[in-house]
């Protein structure tokens, strides 16, 4: 397998891992390996801890600067927070910044943090 083919497959395996809110884990699981198996018998997923120590933090680099390099520019943008609970009961408050580009409307995710205090609408940040 060329280290091109294995960045691709690396890449396919992280984006799937952090837009499907998967747990890193899931690398680890049989099943996902006997599937990553079959689609290509020369790729071996990444190992839990290379997702979470180098393969995470790389995607989260090349995404944030993608995110400035698309609204740095605009005149207007509008910020939202909101305030919301897992379904293990964790709470957090998410900041979003939405724009639009030619007519379509866009929105990224800026931060997401946890919330350990009261929940009363007055949120330490």
């Amino acid at each position: 397998m060329t280290e091109e083919s294995l960045n691709a497959c690396h890449l396919a395996v992280t984006t799937f891992i952090v837009k499907g809110l998967h747990p890193f884990a899931t690398v680890d699981s049989k099943g996902f390996r006997e599937m990553c198996k079959a689609l290509n018998p020369k790729y071996s997923p990444p190992s839990r801890s290379y997702l979470s120590d180098t393969l995470i933090p790389t995607w989260y680099g090349i995404e944030k600067a993608n995110v400035i390099s698309e609204i740095k520019d605009f005149p207007k943008l509008a910020i939202t927070s909101d305030g919301w609970t897992s379904l293990s009961q964790d709470h957090y408050l998410t900041v979003t910044v939405h724009y639009t580009i030619q007519g379509i409307l866009k929105q990224k995710v800026l931060h997401t943090r946890a919330v350990y205090k009261s929940q009363t609408g007055e949120v330490d940040i």
